[in-house]
């Protein structure tokens, strides 16, 4: 899946097309042309079931034969298994290939595959023009995104503020200031990988931009855990001073760091 992906991605059709399983009469242009469509499909609508095996032999988690792993599929106007075929090359010894069943579907499955309605409503230049494989048009959305969506989230939360406000419930200033930074990019994370998968990025840019993602989610979960141990630590630290408890209130500062630490 790799080898092919990083192949076609840089326009290498010949050598994306040994990933796939032909018969020795196909031509070397059809090959190429195949290998084009197929990248389109599955940048277009591929959803994986799981991880994909790296093991040389496959994962044999499937009711398919043991030369046989399916990978996932290709969602069209129904779903198409993507069936890998494990065969034993002359020179390379055994290698896995995208099936011969497949790769004779691409063409009518590849005939389904068009501009969508909101890419004919923009200028040809942003759908044409690419970059590393990813039109202009998909660029510009990704680097107006997440600023659009925080201003979008605070000023939500503003306006939830004012609302609590209104009906006689003011959080405060630091609740909100506490809550805003990691809930907001929570959502903007979510809303963002959502986006991202819909608009058909490059299988290998979708893959590395979802590990960038998860570790940004990870961090911001912390964030939050952090922010609301701060509360937590203010809370009881005010409780404390009102019952003039003055070790609790020194020593609630002390946990507060411990729980961060763990």
């Amino acid at each position: 899946m790799l080898g092919f992906l990083g192949a076609a991605q840089e326009g290498r059709y010949g050598t994306a097309s040994h990933y796939m399983q032909f018969s020795p009469r196909d031509p070397v242009e059809k090959r190429k042309i195949l290998a084009s469509q197929l990248r389109e499909l599955l940048e277009g609508g591929f959803a994986r079931e799981g991880e994909i095996s790296n093991r040389p032999e496959g994962s044999h988690s499937d009711d398919l034969a043991d030369n046989e792993e399916k990978v996932g599929v290709i969602q069209t106007a129904g779903e198409v298994d993507v069936v890998l075929t494990r065969i034993v090359d002359k020179e390379a010894g055994p290698i896995w290939l995208f099936s011969t069943p497949l790769v004779a579907r691409i063409p009518d499955l590849h005939r389904n595959v068009g501009l969508t309605t909101f890419e004919e409503m923009l200028p040809d230049v942003l759908v044409e023009k690419q970059f590393f494989g990813v039109a202009l048009w998909k660029w510009s959305l990704a680097l107006i995104l997440v600023p659009a969506m925080l201003g979008g989230m605070y000023l939500f939360l503003r306006l939830v503020r004012l609302i609590l406000r209104l009906v006689g419930h003011d959080p405060g200033p630091r609740l909100a200031k506490a809550a805003f930074g990691p809930i907001g990019w929570i959502v903007v994370i979510a809303v963002d990988w959502m986006v991202m998968k819909r608009i058909g990025l490059p299988l290998l840019v979708r893959y590395n931009y979802a590990r960038v993602l998860g570790v940004a989610a990870i961090a911001t979960v912390l964030w939050l855990a952090m922010r609301a141990v701060d509360l937590m630590v203010e809370s009881a630290r005010k409780k404390a001073s009102l019952l003039d408890h003055t070790l609790v209130v020194s020593m609630s500062g002390l946990t507060g760091q411990v729980s961060k630490g763990f």
